[in-house]
């Protein structure tokens, strides 16, 4: 049980502090020609009274990669799967793990910024509607108090919306937290942007192992395993690797005619970092779009308790005159 917790803490509350640590030791080590281990260790003797479950971490993996342990299962707890499988593949070639990360972790790092900014755009507006929805819920309940009480008859369309105004409420903005949190990829705009960012991440990874003297034939199945694309080129060349991204939406079908003729007339490194510039714009462009995006679906979310109450208050407005006119006859 105890170690069950300490998974979830080291998840939770301490990767990405973590993440930040390793990575940097790593691109310091690989930049200074120094050790990782004794500046991870450095790190922790700085770290030991501002952040000791840090520090202690810090001593933990370095003591772990002092006995041996392979960077990709010490880290494993810490760092995102791709960093791992390039850290793996560094140590195969014998390539010093900093320098294959330092070209990778730049992009990944905006195409996660992107990620993590939409989905906090988000947060906001939803508690708002949740808040919303439990004020004015409070309201409808007062309200049917009034109904329930024989004083005034509205008509059974407007009774089923107040009796169920909390769970018809609730469960329409359930479903759009949901999809938008958890299923953003069938959403229609952020669909595209998701695969902008992909595109781009892909992108930068191929530019990576380029750099490294990686063959077209050992980037196929890295590509393939890392976005869940199930279709094999028969040519694993550059061609092969080229079919690969537009098969897998990766890239459009002009940027891959652009790549066929400018790989072979030039370093493929340079048309794929052409490539990776020209998606940071796009993405940043589809991104503020997204952002407009969001915002409407949220106002949507937020009228919807609102109009559920105005229908209401219109009922109960239209048996109050009937009410009158009765008396008054």
């Amino acid at each position: 049980m105890k170690n069950n917790t300490e998974t979830l803490l080291n998840k939770f509350l301490y990767k990405r502090k973590m993440e930040e640590i390793i990575l940097r030791a790593e691109s310091v080590a690989s930049r200074a020609g120094t050790d990782h281990m004794q500046i991870l260790e450095e790190y922790a003797a700085s770290l030991k009274k501002s952040e000791p479950t840090l520090s202690a971490k810090a001593i933990n993996i370095s003591r772990k990669l002092a006995g041996g342990g392979k960077r990709w299962n010490v880290y494993r707890d810490f760092l995102d799967q791709d960093i791992l499988m390039l850290l793996k593949m560094a140590s195969e070639k014998n390539i010093t793990a900093g320098k294959i990360i330092e070209d990778y972790l730049p992009i990944k790092r905006i195409t996660s910024e992107y990620r993590n900014t939409i989905k906090k755009n988000l947060v906001m507006p939803t508690a708002i509607t949740l808040l919303v929805i439990i004020a004015l819920g409070y309201v409808n309940g007062e309200l049917k108090k009034i109904v329930d009480s024989g004083m005034m008859h509205i008509s059974d369309t407007s009774y089923m919306l107040m009796d169920h105004f909390y769970l018809m409420n609730l469960s329409f903005v359930g479903f759009f937290a949901v999809l938008l949190f958890v299923f953003p990829r069938y959403v229609p705009i952020l669909n595209k942007v998701y695969r902008e960012l992909d595109a781009m991440q892909a992108l930068a990874l191929i530019n990576t192992l380029l750099k490294v003297n990686y063959a077209s034939i050992e980037i196929i199945p890295v590509l393939k395993k890392q976005f869940a694309i199930t279709f094999s080129p028969k040519r694993q060349d550059i061609d092969g690797l080229i079919e690969i991204l537009t098969v897998g939406k990766l890239v459009t079908a002009l940027e891959a005619a652009e790549l066929k003729v400018t790989t072979t007339q030039s370093d493929p490194k340079k048309a794929i970092e052409m490539l990776v510039n020209d998606r940071k714009k796009e993405a940043e462009n589809l991104t503020q779009m997204a952002g407009k995006m969001v915002n409407t679906i949220t106002l949507f979310m937020m009228a919807t308790p609102i109009l559920f109450m105005v229908s209401a208050l219109s009922s109960m407005l239209q048996a109050a005159v009937a009410l009158a006119q009765g008396a008054g006859g």
